[in-house]
C-alpha cells in the first residue's frame, strides 16, 4: 500500500500449522509509524502476551517490546458500538515481524 509521500507499506503473511507469522515493512520517510491489529469482540485478554478465543484457546504473541493491547471498538452498523482489543506495535525499524501461535 502506497501512503502519502512515498511511504511504502508491505504485509507478508505466513501460514503454517500452528503459527501465523506477520512481516510488515514500512519504507520511505517518517516520524511515527504504528501498526495495529484489531481483534474480534469475543476475543479477550489473559495476559500482556496470551489471547483466550471463545472456544477456549489460547493464542501467545510475539513481537517487539514496542507492543501493548489496548482496548478499542468495533463499529458493527451505524449507531452501534462494542468494545474489542487493538494489538498496536510501534515501529522502530523499517520491518516487524509479529507471530500468533497455538497448540
Amino acid at each position: 500500500k502506497i501512503l502519502s509521500d512515498k511511504i511504502i507499506h508491505k504485509r507478508h503473511w505466513i501460514i503454517k500449522k500452528n503459527s501465523l507469522h506477520i512481516v510488515d515493512t514500512v519504507k520511505g520517510k517518517y516520524k511515527n509509524a504504528i501498526l495495529r491489529f484489531y481483534f474480534h469482540p469475543d476475543i479477550k485478554r489473559l495476559s500482556s502476551k496470551i489471547l483466550n478465543l471463545p472456544n477456549g484457546r489460547k493464542v501467545h504473541l510475539e513481537c517487539s517490546k514496542n507492543m501493548k493491547i489496548k482496548k478499542s471498538f468495533w463499529y458493527p452498523e451505524f449507531g452501534k458500538r462494542t468494545e474489542n482489543l487493538c494489538l498496536e506495535i510501534r515501529l522502530l525499524k523499517s520491518n516487524n515481524e509479529v507471530i500468533f501461535s497455538w497448540s
